[in-house]
């Protein structure tokens, strides 16, 4: 019976519509804070998705989120109760785009392998169509992906990893 009710609650809390709140670019970042976010240029006719360390933080405005605003964990069993997702919309010329930044806890109990570690999914549809869906960051992997870029007249992002 337990295991039903385990089950069933992190289905229930695998995507809230909770407010996230947004970080300030100009906010110095402390370790240990990783930062997922995105820039809609429209004069420059493209659409910008980062993850951001401490060692190397955005420089310039941008919706960012911390990734560890997107999960939550109990304060007393340290089990996740909640990951959270936030979206928002872009419009470069004809094409409407639209980003999710989903939260992904680094294990079910933040004592396991990646301890409290959190990282992100990002989805992006471009009118309508999935045009990319993958995590900006896995604790399992040193390597992770730094940047995602949509040009405008291009349905086929540049992706940039860094180790």
């Amino acid at each position: 019976m337990s295991v039903l009710v385990v089950a069933v609650s992190l289905v229930a809390a695998v995507q809230s519509k909770a407010v996230v709140p947004q970080y300030d670019y100009r906010q110095p970042m402390a370790d240990g804070v990783s930062l997922v976010g995105m820039d809609c240029q429209r004069k420059q006719r493209k659409l910008e998705l980062g993850f951001f360390y401490p060692d190397k933080p955005p420089r310039r405005a941008m919706d960012l989120w911390k990734t560890s605003d997107l999960v939550k964990f109990d304060t007393t069993t340290w089990f996740l109760t909640d990951v959270y997702e936030v979206e928002r919309h872009c419009v470069i010329g004809k094409d409407k785009y639209v980003v999710r930044f989903r939260g992904v806890p680094g294990a079910s109990n933040a004592q396991w392998q990646c301890g409290a570690t959190s990282g992100a999914h990002a989805t992006v549809f471009k009118n309508g169509r999935v045009v990319f869906d993958d995590e900006m960051a896995v604790c399992q992997d040193d390597s992770y992906i730094r940047k995602v870029e949509f040009k405008s007249g291009t349905d086929m992002p540049v992706v940039t990893t860094a180790h």
